[in-house]
This record gives C-alpha cells, structure tokens and sequence, in this order.
C-alpha cells in the first residue's frame, strides 16, 4: 500500500463510520476533468465527499473551521505544506478557540498535507516543511507519519479527536509501496512501512474479480486504482472487501530498533536514513543504537521516550528536515535536559536542515536537507576516537584525525564506506527478504 492510498482509505473509512460528516476540502481536491488525480497526490481521488475550494488555501481552513464550530468534523487538504504559510491567521485563531476554552469549544478537525524535500523536485515553494510553526501553535496536535501503516491508523485517529490536529506525511514516500527504505535496498521486514493492514495480504493474493476493474493484476489493485475508462474523473472508490484499520491513539511512539548506548528520535522521511545509519554503526562497533519513530511531534510521546532517554545517558540525536532557525527539536533537546539532564554524561545533538530555503537542483538539495552521511556522521559523536579508528581500520578505510577528533566531512567519507560494507556483510541485508516481491507470499 503507498501512503496516498491509505490516506484516502482512511478518509473513506471516517465517512463511512459518520466520523467524518463535512467532507473534505481543498484545491482540486475532486479529481474531475481528463488525467484528473484528485488532491496533488491521488490521496481524494474518487472520494464524492471530497470538495473543490477556490483556489486559495485560506478557504481550506476557513471551512472546516466553520464546521467545527457546529461540531460537524472536517478536514482541509493543503496541497504543498508550503502552500499553508498564508493561513497561519486562522490556524492560531482554531488551535485557540479550542485551547483558550479548556477545551470546551472542541475543533474536530483536521488540516492535512504532504511536506519536505523530493530529489531536486519542488524546490522553496514544494520542498518545506512545517512542523517548526504548526509545534509553536497553542491548542494542535501535530503528527507525521513515515509510513502507509500509520498514514491510515493515525489519520483516523486524527479525525476522531476533538483537538485541531495537523497531519503531515511526506511527499517523498507518498506514491512508493512502502517507504524510500524499499528503493535503497533495505529489505528488512521491520522497518516502518513493512507492516500491511488486516485483509491487506488476502486482497494482494487474489486476482481481480471486480466487474468495474477486471484487468487490474490483484484484488487490491482494483481496488485502489482508477481503471484506463474512468481516468475522466467518474471512478469512485470502493472500500476494499475485508480490509480492516485497526485502532491507534495520537502521542504513541513506535520503537523501530532496540538499543541502550545511544538513540535516535525522527519522523516521516527521515526514518529510513536513521535506522540505516543506526544499523551500520551498531553492526561494525557491537554497541546497540536506538531508533525511534515520535509519530506525534505535539504533544511529545514523553512516555515511550523516557526509557530510551535514561539508557543512552544523553547520547541522543533529534533528527528532522526543518529548518535550524527556531527549530522546534531544540526545545525537545532542552525539555530532555530539564528532565533527565542529572543522568546524562553528554548532552543531546539536533540534526535539522540548513537556515536556507531547498534548492531545486539536487545537489544544492543535499547540502541543505540532512543526508544519511550527516546522520552517520552525527552518530560518530557517541563513540571514542579509538573506537573509531577501530571501525575505520576494520573496513579498510584511513581515517585521519583533527587534534583529538575528526573532520565533518572525513566522517561523511567514513560514512559512505561503512554504509556499502554494511550492505554487503551486514545479515540484515544478506539474508532478508524484499517485502515488496515476496511479502505477500509469505
């Protein structure tokens, strides 16, 4: 499944259940006219309660607002995260009006929109993302998600709370199956975007037998795509026989790899790189680095933290693609410090993007938005110099030192080098399978 389809099942199954009663509402939101998608993504395509806005996003805010307050929930589709920065008046006034009242003003609503950096595409008014403004709000719950799991759980979870939530999903990941792990060769069935529905599997095995989309290859194809006949904006979605979405609550994270001498705290697009980075390290030093995914940035899932925070004694890295400046990971850093600062023996590190705009070439792209070398590299920071110089020596690498440390950019060299000899020796990679061939064999 690919996350614009479960962001659409997932609305398909709210308004099926009566949760989600005004529809859904933004720019080109309703797919009509040859070659229509339906949302930038295909994420509202066949959905008859989705609604055409005109074309300015303040209307996308403006009407589930106004559906909120008759307790009516709604949800506005911004098409670009960049797209949302001429609302943030009427955002403040909707986190407020909730927040200011304790409450008992509910805004189940829901603003929703695909965010961050896409291989050179896009650049400053598709690639940003906005999760420094939207955290900095009184009265929003902001999630993001890095995977079709999530996308349809959280969602749903989303529209059934009577807080203004912001949901994000990354641009990125949005069309491939699971997530860019997938296309970066990381075929271990853990990661995040691995796991599939209840009734996925069955609907993957079968053939199609639906009358409207006989040609498509499994059940679940002619389900979730428009047949060539019906691309004019007539095909409608149908909700899939036996798929089942199962239950999730907002402020739960998932732990994605187990460790006690360090950890990674992310979310959305970045999750694959930091568990790579984190695999490759604790492959070839034998100490274990923990990632996991926040899923909710606001309010911070504290409870699932706290262990990781205890165990790593400070050797933490916030890890997300907003900008440096202001950025909101720095607070979490201090909040971090503030609670269990006593225990620690370092101090937590943040990783965010560069305080520029995001290039549209690629290369420009990759010095702006953290990379998996600057997360490797990052990582290198909970390790002794000897430990290193270990690491380095094992995989053949001359590692050469500054003083007592060693250069950014000698650690990135370091990096690509232990990442591919991970690849080639690490059993993870060795021995597992692709998820995306053989999962739904299995």
């Amino acid at each position: 499944m690919k996350i614009k389809d479960a962001v659409r099942l997932a609305l398909l199954h709210c308004e099926r259940q009566g949760w989600l009663t005004s529809g859904v509402w933004g720019q080109d939101n309703e797919g009509v006219g040859p070659g229509a998608k339906g949302g930038v993504l295909a994420e509202t395509q066949g959905l008859p309660f989705a609604h055409n806005t005109m074309l300015n996003e303040r209307s996308a805010a403006w009407i589930p607002y106004a559906a909120a307050f008759l307790k009516q929930p709604a949800v506005g589709v911004m098409q670009f995260a960049d797209y949302q920065h001429n609302t943030y008046d009427i955002l403040k006034i909707i986190g407020e009006t909730c927040w200011s009242s304790g409450g008992r003003v509910p805004m189940p609503l829901v603003i929703m929109t695909a965010y961050g950096a896409l291989s050179g595409k896009g650049a400053m008014y598709h690639s940003q993302t906005v999760e420094n403004e939207m955290v900095g709000l009184p009265g929003w719950k902001v999630v993001s998600v890095s995977n079709p799991y999530d996308a349809a759980t959280l969602l749903v979870a989303a529209i059934q709370d009577p807080n203004p939530v912001h949901f994000m999903y990354p641009r990125a990941h949005a069309g491939f199956p699971t997530d860019s792990a997938t296309t970066k060769g990381l075929a271990h069935l853990e990661l995040p975007g691995f796991a599939l529905l209840p009734g996925e599997k069955e609907l993957m095995e079968q053939p199609s037998s639906l009358a409207s989309n006989p040609n498509a290859r499994t059940q679940w194809l002619a389900y979730t795509t428009s047949p060539q006949d019906q691309r004019d904006g007539s095909w409608i979605q149908q909700w899939p026989e036996g798929l089942v979405i199962p239950e999730d609550r907002l402020g739960k994270a998932r732990l994605l790899r187990a460790g006690d001498h360090g950890v990674v705290f992310s979310h959305g697009r970045l999750i694959p790189m930091a568990w790579k980075a984190a695999q490759t390290l604790s492959f070839l030093t034998g100490r274990e680095l923990a990632v996991m995914d926040l899923r909710t940035l606001k309010p911070a899932p504290w409870e699932d933290m706290q262990p990781l925070i205890e165990a790593s004694k400070g050797r933490i890295l916030l890890l997300n693609e907003a900008t440096s400046g202001n950025n909101w990971m720095h607070s979490l850093s201090h909040e971090m410090i503030q609670r269990f600062g006593w225990g620690f023996e370092t101090y937590p590190q943040v990783l965010s993007a560069q305080d520029s705009p995001v290039g549209q070439s690629l290369a420009i792209e990759k010095q702006i938005v953290p990379q998996i070398e600057d997360v490797f590299a990052s990582l290198c920071e909970f390790f002794r110099a000897e430990e290193m110089l270990s690491l380095a020596e094992k995989i053949g690498f001359d590692l050469a030192a500054e003083g007592s440390w060693f250069s950014r950019q000698e650690l990135k060299l370091l990096a690509v080098r232990a990442l591919a000899w991970g690849e080639a020796h690490d059993p993870v990679y060795t021995t597992a399978i692709n998820p995306v061939n053989t999962l739904v064999r299995s």
